[in-house]
């Protein structure tokens, strides 16, 4: 790296020696700065690599000597060229006090950095288990599956380019108002690495605003909230209610309350009796093949709105006393990580004057204040499906 010219800031040099001393880069970077003896660049270059060591390594406290030493530099290296046999004697003291004042804010630093390394380092299984958690969601075809049914669903064009790689909209043709797909169209795809190398496809994963705004237009449609199937294999006859409810927080967006508890779907079934069915059975109800009925024809059977009132009463008192383990569990993750971060701030308020009582007590009345959010979340109902067991 050759830098003809060195401006008075030492993060700007340390932005352009990054360019080459990044991360795989396997060889020395070797740095080479030309200057004219006795003149303003010998000021410059002697004030950053002696005193600052900017050339060397990387300098924490880069920001702090340019604010301290950068009037004194630029004074300095105006004239130096015609009074540097007088001033020289200047340069020498002002490369002394910029070092030591540099070892002397890095000490300052490093007694606060060892509690935040010991805090936040990488953590090697935790890494190694949110890699392969990565590659299995990725792995899994249901985000796949997810998005053809929708794009099918709401009239998106759709061209298939190649394993996990798709054509949406485009060549003149609307693609409605679906969310992320612009008027000229996009090329998609759910291969990491084909986006990784190929600049003009668009990486999808359960995170894309595309997708997310997908799962917000099927959430919000009231389109298949209600729904009655059959399940012809089921090896007993009678009626079972499976329902879903949503445990949602109300609170202000400054609170980001949806960290430890956001929207919670809570799954129920019930039989004719308004008892919980086995999991067991649930779970093979989850795997059967179902068949699509009518609902209105069941709603014309005697007794059974009387029978769906009552179940829908029970489903609704088991999704509450479900929802307090999901709302305790959530307290208690929040609890855990509030009392993290106050620990640290502590740690760090007694050591940095910079972090003051008032940030702490932020903190403390924040996490007052999603306690008492989270104790008052509600249940709301947000589909039902009736089940009919047996052959008709």
């Amino acid at each position: 790296l050759v830098l003809f010219d060195l401006p008075l800031d030492p993060e700007l040099i340390e932005q352009r020696i990054g360019r080459l001393d990044r991360i795989g880069q396997t060889t020395e970077i070797h740095i080479h700065v030309p200057y004219v003896r006795d003149s303003a660049q010998e000021v410059v270059f002697r004030w950053y690599h002696e005193g600052c060591d900017a050339f060397a390594r990387n300098s924490v406290a880069g920001r702090a000597l340019r604010e301290r030493f950068a009037r004194e530099v630029h004074d300095l290296a105006q004239d130096f060229h015609e009074t540097h046999d007088t001033r020289r004697a200047e340069l020498e003291a002002l490369v002394r006090t910029t070092a030591e004042s540099r070892r002397q804010l890095e000490r300052q630093l490093e007694l606060g950095r060892d509690r935040l390394l010991e805090l936040n380092s990488l953590h090697g299984p935790t890494a190694t288990t949110l890699v392969e958690t990565i590659s299995t969601v990725e792995r899994d075809p249901g985000l796949e599956r997810f998005l053809l049914n929708t794009w099918d669903h709401h009239g998106v064009p759709v061209e298939e380019l190649g394993p996990k790689r798709y054509r949406l909209g485009g060549d003149g043709v609307y693609a409605g108002e679906f969310p992320g797909v612009p008027p000229e169209g996009l090329i998609a795809t759910l291969d990491r690495r084909a986006a990784l190398s190929r600049e003009d496809m668009t990486f999808l994963s359960w995170d894309h605003p595309m997708v997310t705004g997908a799962l917000d237009m099927v959430l919000g449609s009231t389109t298949g909230t209600v729904a009655c199937v059959a399940w012809p294999r089921a090896g007993a006859r009678g009626l079972w209610l499976e329902t879903i409810h949503v445990l949602e927080p109300m609170a202000p967006p400054k609170l980001h309350v949806d960290r430890f508890l956001p929207a919670t779907p809570i799954r129920s079934v019930l039989d004719m009796q308004g008892a919980v069915v086995p999991e067991k059975l649930s779970v093979q109800l989850e795997r059967a093949t179902l068949v699509d009925r009518p609902l209105h024809a069941i709603l014309e059977m005697p007794g059974i709105a009387d029978l769906l009132a009552e179940l829908l009463e029970a489903a609704q008192s088991v999704a509450e006393t479900r929802s307090a383990e999901v709302r305790a569990a959530a307290r208690k993750e929040m609890d855990r990580e509030l009392a993290h971060e106050l620990e640290r701030l502590r740690a760090l308020a007694a050591v940095n004057p910079s972090v003051s009582p008032a940030e702490i007590a932020l903190l403390e009345s924040q996490r007052s204040a999603l306690r008492e959010r989270m104790d008052s979340a509600r249940v709301r109902l947000d589909g039902v499906r009736v089940i009919l067991l047996g052959q008709p």
